[in-house]
């Protein structure tokens, strides 16, 4: 089902998230491990601890950024992927009805418009309205109908006599909300969260508060384009 694959692809998404601070650290500490050594290697002179601790910042710089981008391209991918599935179930052709089931669809729904149009109160031509909306059990009746609804709806209020307008328009807005909710192809709820999901994750960086600024430790640099390794890699060319 498409809804399963969406949901594998969200699930993607939140693995690699979980995923950048444990290798984050585990980076970090090997950096840290490898420079304890350098700092205390009785064989170096301070000029050589600081050559052998610049060349170490460049290395872990570099496979910093290189995880960082493979995560990043990870993601993106996979948003693309889960944002494609989201929209493919939003715009999917509803299922078509049986053709006698719609038959006497159209019948009972003609009988039900005109008890709503020509009621004598407001009361009766809203309880008409509703029983169109019950009987449209299918998404593509209930998509049919819902011209129909708002048509109903607007003359009633220009029309109906009645003494609560604002209860009339709340009562109609929930009967419409019914019907477009009812319209709407199996999985949509889903698909509008994951857009939801994937439009905050677009704006919020891989790395972040003290995650982000750990990598200062390795260098100004990996710490400047931990979010965006791929203008570093074209900036800086590799040796």
């Amino acid at each position: 089902m498409k809804i399963d694959k969406l949901k594998q692809s969200v699930n993607k998404v939140q693995t690699i998230r979980g995923e950048t601070a444990k290798l984050s650290r585990e980076l970090l500490e090997e950096f840290q491990d490898k420079r304890s050594v350098i700092s205390y290697d009785r064989d170096l002179s301070h000029t050589g601890k600081t050559k052998k601790i610049n060349e170490l910042q460049t290395f872990y710089e570099k496979k910093v950024l290189k995880l960082a981008l493979k995560l990043q391209n990870q993601e993106k991918e996979v948003l693309t992927n889960a944002r494609n599935e989201a929209e493919r179930i939003l715009t999917e052709k509803l299922p078509s009805v049986d053709k006698q089931k719609r038959e006497l669809f159209v019948q009972n729904v003609d009988e039900l418009k005109g008890k709503a149009l020509f009621a004598t109160s407001v009361d009766t031509a809203t309880k008409a309205l509703q029983e169109i909306v019950d009987t449209a059990d299918e998404p593509a009746l209930a998509y049919e109908v819902k011209s129909d609804v708002m048509e109903i709806s607007k003359h009633l209020l220009e029309h109906g006599n009645s003494s609560d307008g604002k209860s009339l328009r709340l009562t109609l807005s929930q009967i419409y909300q019914e019907v477009n909710e009812a319209a709407l192809p199996d999985g949509t709820n889903e698909a509008r969260e994951a857009i939801e999901f994937i439009n905050q994750l677009s704006h919020t960086p891989m790395f972040s508060g003290l995650e982000k600024r750990a990598f200062k430790e390795i260098s100004p640099l990996a710490n400047h384009y931990i979010n965006n390794a791929e203008s570093y890699f074209k900036k800086y060319s590799e040796e």
